[in-house]
């Protein structure tokens, strides 16, 4: 594949969410738990007028504003930014909840909002799409377990998607002539890149057609370090016969959104009070769903955390959960560490802790959080070498797992679930019975199970994106 590689430190600004788009204009179920024990979750069942769903406090690279006058002289951002400016212009969000309120917010029930989920590279993880009278304006993908905005359609743009990743872009060129750009949906990026151009009656190849790993994996570093691309990616490759063009075109037919909701209609809770405790749509719940949304609960009784609010969280208390977490369902990842006044520790590093963390709960621990851990909490969590560490214990018992009784529709793919934690019979534990079959009891058959002793009661608020949970709020009553 050709490129014009430019130095690398020289790199491209990209507009995270704000600008919603890896360049609108210059780039375009549960399985069962496995042989190491883990609590298994799965899935339940114009430009103006765009919100800024970004934080106050960040501030967005300037917006990029059309294809041609921008190639020749493309907006560059210096290394010297480095990474720790990268969380100054990149916005991601935990769940489409956090996108969907944003808009709500900004239209204030304008009938013409709409959205939608569709998966757009067939993995089981659906993108929200987001519409005005039925035309597609914004598209966020899942980076990792947050979402970013991946495409935007300006004023005057019209967007299409077809199966297989691929994004039509229409539009009028500075002759006036129809123009059109192609985009294809990198699932690792969570981001559409631009892959071929027509116009005024020439074709172009793209530098995102055809990616290999090497320079697939060299986009991917690039964004997680610094927050944008390599320059050249918005470049073009080749000129293009007509037929050569065409040939690379979809053949499937376009994809007709169905099921687009409007956004008046749908109550969005602001994702900073996810505790809030209004109710929702009931759901039903068949024995399959009971399953996995009783598996998913039990991560966190059964590791004993009892509290949670991403809005306010106890860092103490989450790193505390993900050792015992680990322990119980990842053991080989724990080491033990004889360390110089504390004797034997259980320890963890900070990349296994965040595995866990994006899992259950969409949040990441950073190095300097870390390091900024109290010495005197009630754990005696601390942080050496790049490891969580804590004292090692014996004789522990970890008996609760989690029944849901009942869960409610709270809108944007945002869930309620009523739960009632049990403890598991003290002489089944020491006999080495697992729990597996409590996990498909319904709330009614657990509360008449002789062999299960009610703990608490609580309800917890989940973000759902089509394939996986990720919790947001839980609370003990």
């Amino acid at each position: 594949m050709k490129k014009n590689y430019f130095t690398f430190g020289i790199m491209l600004a990209l507009v995270m969410l704000c600008a919603c788009g890896s360049d609108p204009e210059v780039l375009g179920q549960n399985s069962e738990p496995g042989t190491d024990n883990e609590t298994v979750e799965t899935a339940a069942t114009e430009e103006t007028d765009k919100p800024d769903t970004g934080s106050k406090e960040e501030t967005p690279a300037e917006i990029v504003e059309s294809d041609e006058t921008n190639k020749a002289n493309p907006e560059v951002k210096d290394e010297a930014s480095g990474p720790s400016k990268r969380d100054e212009y990149v916005n991601e969000y935990v769940s489409a909840a956090d996108v969907l309120y944003a808009y709500k917010e900004e239209h204030n029930g304008k009938e013409d909002i709409g959205y939608s989920f569709y998966d757009i590279d067939s993995d089981g993880r659906h993108e929200l799409i987001i519409t005005r009278e039925g035309e597609i304006t914004d598209i966020y993908g899942n980076y990792g377990n947050k979402m970013r905005c991946a495409f935007t359609a300006q004023e005057g743009v019209t967007a299409t998607i077809y199966p297989g990743g691929m994004l039509k872009k229409e539009y009028l060129t500075d002759e006036g002539n129809p123009g059109e750009s192609w985009y294809l949906y990198y699932s690792s990026l969570g981001d559409y890149l631009r892959t071929l151009d027509k116009i005024d009656g020439e074709y172009y190849e793209v530098c995102g057609w055809d990616l290999d790993g090497v320079t697939l994996k060299e986009i991917e570093d690039s964004y997680k370090n610094y927050g944008y691309y390599p320059e050249w990616i918005g470049e073009w490759n080749d000129q293009l016969t007509g037929s050569q063009y065409e040939s690379r075109l979809p053949k499937a037919k376009s994809v007709k959104l169905s099921n687009i909701e409007k956004l008046s209609d749908v109550t969005v809770v602001d994702p900073k009070k996810a505790g809030t405790d209004i109710n929702g749509k009931a759901i039903s719940i068949d024995a399959a769903t009971q399953k996995k949304m009783n598996i998913f609960m039990s991560n966190f009784s059964e590791a004993g955390l009892g509290q949670y609010d991403k809005a306010d969280r106890d860092l103490i208390d989450i790193l505390h959960w993900t050792l015992i977490w680990t322990k119980l369902n990842k053991d080989k990842k724990i080491e033990y560490r004889n360390i110089p006044g504390k004797e034997l520790c259980e320890t963890l590093s900070l990349e296994n802790v965040n595995t866990v963390t994006e899992k259950y709960l969409g949040i990441t621990v950073s190095d300097d959080e870390m390091t900024a851990l109290p010495s005197d909490d009630t754990y005696g969590i601390f942080y050496e070498g790049g490891d969580l560490c804590m004292p090692a214990a014996d004789g522990e018992s970890y008996l609760n797992l989690t029944i849901v009784d009942k869960a409610e529709d709270l809108g944007a793919r945002r869930l309620k679930f009523t739960y009632t934690v049990y403890a598991q019979d003290l002489d089944e534990y020491f006999d080495g019975k697992g729990k597996e079959e409590y996990y498909k009891l319904s709330g009614e058959e657990a509360s008449k199970n002789p062999k299960l002793e009610t703990m608490w009661k609580g309800y917890a608020i989940v973000s759902f994106d089509g394939s996986s949970y990720k919790l947001e709020y839980l609370e003990q009553k």
